[in-house]
Parts: structure tokens; sequence; C-alpha cells
């Protein structure tokens, strides 16, 4: 029999802290540690031809690349514990907020979306048996794929800023619900990690058991590894990217292979950093200062990972002369048609999420 996912009925709040729970300082396990398996190192392609790798995504990791943690959080001034609510069915617990540095940053993302590449690699999809749920990375092919000049003053800073996002990691758990069959799934508030650090050059990192479990119960989407150099300065191009190439994964047969469509309005809600339309208007009215043109700014930072246009349908895309002097409410209610850069024909993934909206 297959693993069971992390939940697949109503669970009550809580139920999974007492296996999760963990000492407050942690440390990487010594050499040859038998706690947990020891995870395959990922590495690049020694030819630098492979553009995309699998990597294993469901409804709860997608969603916590779209928080905005310093925007929305709310810190217990008693725990230091923040709550951040993304609608009703999403919610993400870090302990001692205002003591972590770096917060849920880009290159957060980045970095857990690397580790979950490795954890794709180093278990069977939906297989049977005990899961592998360490993953170690070399920080020297972790600063090649970000694109990291590999320089000694860069290295340094590097390994601090990865401490910090393995810290924030560490101290996150995310509560969340998923539909199924008209119903919803509940999610007990779950850990991302319980092991962190960097030893002889490696990053090493533990997926919780109830994570790793979920993760390879859920379904898979071509990743593109030119996402990981995405500049972080424009917070929103990471999530913008990867919410594309995770739509036209799960929709691969519908778009059989062309291109793709989602609208702006959906597409906006994976944006950390632009405010939705009620609070801007609540605020100055300035709707394409503060939503249309970061939105596209974000989009022309991608030319490595897709190229895009405007569109009314699928079959009527619009010129740029058509767009030059596009109005705010004519552009929310518009289509993104866009295309992935170098997807082979033959990587579609074997799964799609169960309720699929353009």
């Amino acid at each position: 029999m297959p693993r069971k996912p992390a939940s697949t009925e109503t669970a009550p709040k809580g139920a999974s802290a007492k296996k999760n729970a963990r000492p407050e300082e942690v440390e990487a396990p010594a050499e040859g540690a038998a706690t947990r398996p020891l995870g395959a190192v990922f590495t690049p392609a020694p030819d630098q031809t492979t553009h995309y790798r699998p990597l294993l995504q469901g409804r709860g990791t997608n969603q916590l690349s779209r928080v905005n943690a310093r925007k929305d959080a709310a810190v217990d001034p008693v725990t230091g514990e923040a709550v951040i609510r993304r609608g009703r069915n999403f919610t993400v617990f870090i302990e001692k907020f205002n003591h972590l540095t770096g917060g849920l940053r880009v290159s957060t993302h980045k970095l857990l979306d690397l580790c979950a590449m490795s954890l794709t690699g180093q278990n069977e999809y939906r297989g049977r048996g005990p899961l592998a749920t360490r993953v170690e990375i070399h920080l020297d092919d972790y600063m090649r794929h970000c694109g990291i000049p590999m320089t000694k003053p860069s290295r340094d800073k590097t390994r601090l800023k990865v401490k910090e996002d393995l810290d924030a990691l560490y101290h996150t758990s995310i509560e969340w619900q998923e539909p199924k069959n008209g119903k919803f799934r509940d999610f007990a508030k779950m850990r991302l990690i319980t092991f962190q650090g960097i030893r002889n050059g490696r990053i090493m990192v533990n997926f919780s058991e109830e994570m790793a479990a979920y993760l390879t119960q859920a379904y898979i989407m071509q990743y593109p590894l030119a996402l990981l150099a995405v500049s972080e300065k424009n917070p929103n191009a990471y999530a913008l990217g990867k919410r594309l190439i995770q739509h036209y994964s799960q929709n691969r047969k519908r778009f059989q292979n062309g291109p793709g469509i989602i609208s702006v309005r959906r597409l906006l809600e994976a944006a950390p950093e632009i405010p939705g339309h009620e609070e801007v208007a609540q605020s100055g009215r300035q709707y394409d200062q503060r939503i249309k043109e970061p939105f596209e700014k974000a989009l022309a930072a991608l030319p490595e990972i897709l190229t895009w246009s405007y569109a009314r349908t699928l079959k009527e895309s619009l010129s740029p002369q058509e767009t030059a002097g596009l109005k705010y409410q004519e552009f929310r209610q518009l289509y993104i048609i866009f295309q992935p850069v170098k997807l082979p024909p033959d990587t579609a993934g074997p799964e799609s999420e169960n309720t699929l909206k353009r």
C-alpha cells in the first residue's frame, strides 16, 4: 500500500504537536547518525543542458511562497509567535518572529524549493516504504544555481544568509485546507523541517515526517532552474514565475504543450508585495502605480523563464500597441498568455491539482 498523506480527514488543531516537538537549540546530527536516511546531494547537471527538474509541491507549500510576512504578521507579545492568515484556509505560524533576521524572503523560498527538489529525487512518488527525509546541498551548488559569484566574500555572505533562511524555515509551521471531491481536507499545524545546519560546506535539512509524507503524496511540477537566478530585488518576480510554471504543469494536457493562459486577477493573488484592489481603493486609488506597474515589472524580469502577453482570450492576444495605453479597469479583465522557455515536450507532471481554474 502507498504511504498515507499527512492528513486525509479533518484533524484537530495541534494534533501533531507532540510528535513534532523539538528542543530550543538544534544542531545538525553527527556524521553517521541513524535517525534519518541520508539524502542525495543535489548537484547541477555538468553539461548545463538540464533546464528543468521535478519538484514535489502542493497547495500548502505553494501558498507559503505567496505570503508577505513583514506586512501581514500578527505577533503575540507574550509568546513571540507570528500568525499570518491568507484567506480562510491557510495559516502560517513563525516562532520567535522578531528575533529572525530574514523572515520569509525570496531567498528563503528558493532554498525551500531546492531542498524539495532533493526530496523529490530521493523518494518514489506516491511510493511505498520509509521516506528519505534528510537532504543535503553543496553551498557552492546553491550559489551556482542562484547566480552568485564564486568568490570568498560572496561565499561568506551567502553562508550567513542561508543560515538565516534555515532558521526561518526551522521556526515555521503551516496549517491549511485543500478541496477534494467537493469537500475540504484539513491539515493540522505542521512543521516544515525538524533540523538544519551547514557543515563542511553542505546545507543540511531534515523535512518533518508529516511534510515529507504530504509532498510525496501531492503533485509534481517541472521547475525551471533559471528561476533560482531571478533577482531578489523584485520580490514579486520569483513568486509570479513559479506560479505560472506551476499552473502550466498542472494544466499541461489541456494546454497541449502550447501557450498557457491564466487570468490577471488570479495571477495577482500570487504576488506577495502587490496590494489587493480593495486595499488600494481605500488608500489613494493609485491602481497603476501600486498594482499594474509592479505586476508588469515582475513579469518583465522573467525572460529566461517564459514569454508572455496580455490577451482577451487564448486566441486573441493583444499587441504592444494595443496595451500601450491600457487602463487599469481593462487590465483587471484580461488574461496572460504565456509559454515556458526550453520546456521539453516529455516533462509533463504525472498529476494535477484537484481543482483547475484559469
